[in-house]
């Protein structure tokens, strides 16, 4: 893979799939005005973590260089220069920004369906205000103050890579105009969470298993304290979405409590990933998505499942 392609980690951007959430949950999905805004707005968050990580191995190439895979990036590698990484971090920046703008300018522009078929319609107050412009400036600075700072402090380095997921759930409800559902985005922060806590057990395991120092941050966690947060992450998944597939506005907007059904796959989902953490085959999340097909079966089977409740024919 090219050097500045490599930079970008194209294989991660499977992750702003969250953007769509609030399309697929507000009915939306075979919406044609809506597929656009959403897709637009998923489109600028690639570019948004793109820039993060373009900045992150700017900022840590001296560090990757010691270690026995990160010194494969390109910075770190030398197959990019520290400048170019900088200027393209910038540019995707800018990038994801403008095209966020260009979503906000159209979904105000655009007539969406009523209410009654599309979900509530955001009342312009408070987070409702923000448009996916606002979200995309939020998401750059948090990860602006990770790669900074919060990595270095325990819990809140898990915290703020959790709240990326978040902040991408709101930025899907904002591009479309709709108010953003407090359940969705619990549910979306708890999964970010178990992924997150999957992650720094891999690297401990990585660490311990290559015979080098972890970083600062990962010495700090200890084994039993990891499994306590992981478990614990688990449950408040699989705990917090079925309670939103059960709350009365959810049910409500159904019609019924058939989104229950989607709780197995979520659950096969979560089990499946805690077996590939545990195994400590992979060191990084989306690797064990992209790389596991169980899982991938129960995202599909929970996305065909969503979609046949929340779009009946």
């Amino acid at each position: 893979m090219p050097p500045l392609l490599a930079l970008l980690r194209p294989h991660h951007w499977v992750k702003n799939t969250v953007v769509l959430g609030p399309l697929v949950f507000a009915g939306l999905a075979f919406d044609g005005r809506a597929l656009v805004l959403a897709g637009a707005a998923g489109a600028a968050f690639c570019l948004a973590a793109s820039a993060v990580y373009a900045l992150n191995d700017w900022h840590d190439a001296p560090g990757d260089r010691l270690h026995p895979t990160k010194r494969q990036r390109p910075v770190a590698a030398g197959a990019l220069q520290p400048a170019s990484a900088l200027v393209l971090a910038l540019l995707c920046a800018t990038g994801a920004v403008l095209l966020a703008q260009r979503v906000d300018a159209r979904a105000l522009a655009s007539s969406m369906p009523p209410a009654s078929a599309t979900g509530p319609a955001s009342s312009g107050e408070g987070l409702e205000a923000l448009g996916a412009a606002d979200w995309v400036l939020v998401y750059l600075a948090v990860n602006v103050a990770y790669t900074a700072w919060l990595r270095r402090v325990v819990v809140a380095d898990v915290v703020a890579l959790a709240s990326g997921f978040a902040i991408r759930a709101l930025a899907g409800a904002a591009a479309l105009r709709l108010a953003p559902s407090g359940w969705l985005v619990v549910c979306c922060f708890c999964l970010a969470a178990f992924l997150a806590v999957g992650k720094r057990r891999l690297e401990v395991a990585q660490a311990v298993d290559a015979g080098y120092a972890p970083r600062p941050v990962l010495a700090a966690y200890s084994p039993r304290g990891l499994e306590f947060m992981f478990i614990g992450s688990a449950l408040l998944t699989l705990t917090s979405y079925t309670l939103y597939t059960l709350a009365p506005q959810t049910v409500e907007k159904v019609g019924s409590r058939a989104l229950l059904a989607t709780v197995p796959m979520v659950a096969l989902g979560v089990v499946r990933f805690a077996r590939r953490v545990r195994e400590g085959r992979r060191g990084d999340p989306v690797e064990i998505v992209l790389d596991d097909r169980m899982i991938q079966t129960a995202v599909v089977l929970w996305l065909a499942t969503a979609l046949a409740v929340v779009h009946p024919a």
